[in-house]
């Protein structure tokens, strides 16, 4: 485990943002007594009131530091250090979802980063960093019929002891169709195709 204060200490906190403009405009509309208060804006103010925007933040760290007081007040330098961090993890996500008036579409969109060390291990560093990423699109073809499709790519890089690295690049896509005979019937068929490249070491 890394040199310094034999008594570790843990220091995590959460952060979400999530932005509705859309919430903000029916409001307005409703204190105005008017609905059609947007209809001269055409397509950007349709736009706007189906959009919802989210950003999350977590970060953790568990460390045997000398400085604890500097990790606690979340001193970025006192993160993630060679000589000190036992545990480090460290999460931002993107995520942008819009909703057509009537909920006939929808189209999602999500980043996300995770960098983590591990020294927990006598003698091994670890360092993994991924990026995940999402888009789906919904609609209706019809009246009876709904398509989905989403494409998921993923990208990994992970290093051992500062020298030897492996990277993982995987992708997969699925579609889905819904078919809705009547009020009470309906079928769905799905398939999902997944493709992945086995980590190599590089120098």
């Amino acid at each position: 485990s890394p040199a310094g204060d034999t008594l570790p200490v843990l220091a995590a906190a959460n952060a979400r943002i999530v932005v509705e403009p859309g919430r903000a405009m029916r409001r307005r509309d409703d204190e105005r007594g008017d609905g059609s208060a947007d209809a001269g804006r055409g397509a950007l103010a349709a736009f706007a009131r189906g959009l919802e925007l989210e950003t999350l933040a977590r970060v953790s760290e568990r460390s045997t530091t000398a400085r604890k007081g500097r990790l606690l007040l979340f001193d970025a330098a006192q993160f993630q250090r060679d000589d000190a961090t036992i545990r480090g993890e460290t999460v931002v996500r993107e995520e942008a979802t819009w909703t057509a008036p009537g909920g006939g579409a929808s189209l999602r969109a999500r980043y996300g980063r995770t960098d983590v060390e591990d020294n927990s291990v006598e003698g091994a560093r670890r360092e993994e960093l991924r990026h995940e990423s999402l888009v789906r699109v919904r609609g209706a073809v019809s009246p009876r019929v709904t398509a989905e499709a989403q494409w998921e790519p993923r990208r990994t890089r992970q290093r051992a002891n500062g020298s030897e690295s492996s990277r993982l690049a995987a992708d997969f896509v699925e579609a889905e169709g819904t078919f809705q005979p009547g009020p009470l019937a309906s079928v769905s068929l799905s398939a999902r195709l997944g493709l992945e490249r086995e980590p190599r070491l590089r120098e």
